[in-house]
């Protein structure tokens, strides 16, 4: 690997690193909004995730990378589809 791609995956890594961690605050944010409960923590955490698979083409993104990536990734794809199957329709 060259200097300058060697480089890319650093920045690459730095701005993942700085995202995640500005999501977190964000989900801790609204745990505290919603008074920290462990109810209201597994329904924010529950939203979230399936705001993000079906209304922000997480799940795209997510198909993507276990088309690129193998097994793995492909067996996270498969086990978000499956938890969104398994859900009632009725919320």
């Amino acid at each position: 690997m060259n200097k300058n791609t060697e480089r890319q995956f650093q920045q690459t890594d730095a701005a993942v690193e700085q995202t995640a961690a500005a999501i977190m605050r964000e989900i801790k944010q609204l745990l505290r909004q919603q008074g920290g409960e462990s109810v209201a923590a597994a329904e924010l955490i529950e939203r979230l995730l399936l705001t993000l698979l079906e209304k922000h083409d997480f799940a795209e993104l997510v198909d993507h990378l276990a088309k690129q990536r193998g097994p793995a990734a492909l067996k996270l794809a498969n086990a978000l589809a499956d938890y969104r199957g398994s859900l009632p329709t009725e919320r």
